[in-house]
């Protein structure tokens, strides 16, 4: 006789029927059934549960991800080192990074980095984002004497600094005093 599958998921029953053969991850109930004919009398065969297994998939972030110091964070990307998905649109949000914005390593992390329940997810945590330091642009200072490499009590000068960048304090000190002399 004509033989014809059915499965079912939770359980055998109507209500856990399914419209065909099962496509996600999970256990199901696959029953065999043989029409009667007038030569053989029907028959149904519980063959047990089967389950699909989820996909292994492992995730690595891409190494060398990093910005300078100041800079916007660019876009955090990755491979998929291990497994495969059947396809991309299984694959949902984005990675991160622990937060911080001095100088240093900093741990990607998995983020909003989702996928279905038809995949086993597996995160690589052992790659890291760095945050070079930022190239200061050079200072110069120049002073405005009244009398060259001579400062007199009572004396005017003035100091003019340019360039750099970033934040910070400038200190300035004389170093040495020594009473003026005076021509004989």
């Amino acid at each position: 006789g004509n033989v014809s599958f059915t499965w079912y998921k939770g359980g055998v029953g109507e209500a856990n029927r399914l419209s065909g053969p099962p496509a996600d991850a999970g256990t199901y109930v696959l029953v065999a059934s043989i029409a009667e004919t007038e030569n053989a009398t029907a028959a149904s065969v519980e063959s047990g549960a089967i389950t699909i297994e989820k996909r292994a998939v492992t995730i690595t972030p891409d190494a060398g991800q990093g910005k300078t110091y100041g800079e916007e964070d660019p876009p955090l990307t990755y491979k998929v080192t291990a497994g495969s998905f059947v396809d991309e649109s299984h694959l949902t949000g984005e990675l991160s990074r622990t937060t911080g914005e001095y100088a240093g390593s900093y741990a990607i992390i998995r983020g909003t980095l989702e996928t279905t329940d038809n995949y086993a997810l597996t995160f690589d945590e052992n790659v890291t984002f760095e945050i070079a330091k930022a190239q200061q642009a050079p200072l110069s200072i120049k002073a405005n004497m009244t009398e060259a490499f001579n400062i007199w009590y009572g004396s005017g000068f003035s100091l003019t600094a340019a360039g750099g960048s970033g934040d910070g304090t400038l200190t300035l000190s004389l170093i040495h005093i020594s009473e003026p002399t005076r021509p004989i």
